[in-house]
């Protein structure tokens, strides 16, 4: 038996093991099986099951900060005045490509790219060339537009699956202090030493891990050319370099209960300094459990975060609105209900800055 059941779908075992799972990243099943005192095949059966429902995600999470040639991060913000028809979605469709995106969230009345560049020069070019696409077939569905680059060397990243979890089984999360040591763990920073030189191998593989998300590592390793051992020690490699990292994730809109996600960028008139800047982003996320993913410089903020209605994303924004006061610049905020979000990985950017395709 699994036990009594919380939420509307999920027993307690099964919120059990999803939230051992991301709370123990680095540690094998049978570790984590230990911990909530289950067997091995108890624990396997739950997490196959959580697989099936789409629920449980494993994925390569790529630290950019750690590939020698992203330089500078971009956001792009599209608010269209009117559903994007066919074709109009399909010669975006067919420009992606020749845009460095890594992530992308879109609905059907706007979207937003994280881009990434290796100078400041390539992201010009693909600015002026994404402009030169909103002003012609786009133009009259347009309303309005925003691009916005960050050195990577000022942007903080961070990821709080796990507190987000804990908040859909009803629990309140622990304090998170984004600046010390338990923040770091879920967080990609800026760093003082330079990355380490990648090998074309260690390229092609990263732009594999993108390309074919879901694939296996036989699969991989066919892709790229070698043989299975040799893709581990390339892994391995990689590992030790702090380019890639393996986590488990979760969909957010497979979850009891969640049925809007949210997306808020800010521009800030002062930027936050020292430890004004680590300080203010934890109250912020400690304030707002239902964020998933911050990005911050001292002057720029990103937040994704997923709610249960309307009104919650509503004073979500309050909330962050409160939080910045007469410091804003410029801020918005988009609610997409999840049947109409598409969120997803790509490959472009790391095919772009290595001129390399598997």
């Amino acid at each position: 038996m699994d036990g009594g059941p919380m939420g509307n779908s999920l027993t307690r075992r099964e919120w059990g093991v999803l939230l051992e799972l991301l709370g123990k990243q680095g540690e094998s099943d049978k570790t984590a099986a230990a911990a909530l005192g289950m067997a091995p095949s108890n624990f396997a059966v739950i997490k196959k099951r959580l697989a099936d429902r789409g629920m449980l995600q494993e994925e390569v999470r790529v630290n950019m900060h750690r590939v020698p040639e992203a330089k500078i991060a971009a956001f792009v913000w599209i608010d269209y005045n009117q559903l994007v028809k066919a074709d109009l979605r399909k010669a975006f469709e067919d420009a992606r490509p020749t845009f460095p995106t890594a992530v992308s969230y879109a609905a059907p009345d706007w979207s937003l790219d994280i881009d990434y560049f290796s100078s400041f020069e390539d992201a010009e070019n693909a600015r002026l060339r994404l402009a030169q696409l909103l002003r012609g077939k786009a133009n009259k569905y347009v309303s309005d537009s925003l691009w916005k680059m960050v050195p990577l060397s000022h942007l903080a990243t961070c990821h709080m699956m796990k507190r987000f979890v804990e908040h859909c089984m009803g629990r309140k999360p622990e304090y998170v202090d984004i600046s010390g040591s338990d923040g770091q763990r879920a967080c990609e920073l800026p760093s003082a030493a330079p990355p380490a030189r990648l090998t074309d191998t260690e390229k092609r593989t990263l732009v594999a891990f993108r390309t074919f998300p879901s694939a296996n590592k036989s699969a991989i390793a066919k892709k790229i050319g070698v043989q299975q051992s040799s893709l581990s020690e390339i892994v391995k490699s990689l590992r030790a370099k702090g380019v890639i990292s393996y986590v488990r994730t979760v969909d957010p809109s497979t979850l009891p209960g969640i049925e809007v996600a949210t997306f808020a960028l800010a521009d800030l008139r002062q930027p936050l300094l020292g430890d004004e800047l680590g300080r203010s982003v934890s109250d912020l996320v400690n304030k707002l459990p239902q964020l998933l993913r911050v990005s911050y410089t001292p002057t720029f903020f990103l937040a994704v975060g997923y709610f249960d209605s309307l009104d919650s994303a509503e004073n979500a924004h309050l909330t962050m609105l409160k939080a910045f006061g007469d410091n804003l610049k410029f801020f918005t905020f988009k609610v997409v209900p999840c049947s109409h979000l598409r969120a997803e990985l790509t490959p472009y950017s790391l095919e772009h800055m290595f001129a390399a395709k598997t």
